[in-house]
């Protein structure tokens, strides 16, 4: 079985994940995202731009 490789955990990576986990594929999903803490993701950074 081949592994599906979510490249980045801000809000679209996770939520891609979420969706295909949901569809059934939780044990073949990897997200990768180099940043634990999420301050470098986009969603964090982009969110200064809403007002």
């Amino acid at each position: 079985m081949k592994k599906i490789v979510v490249v980045g955990g801000s809000i679209i990576g996770s939520s891609t994940a979420y969706h295909m986990a949901m569809a059934g594929a939780a044990d073949r999903i990897v997200v990768v995202e180099p940043d634990p803490t999420y301050a470098l993701a986009a969603a964090p950074r982009s969110a200064g731009g809403v007002h």
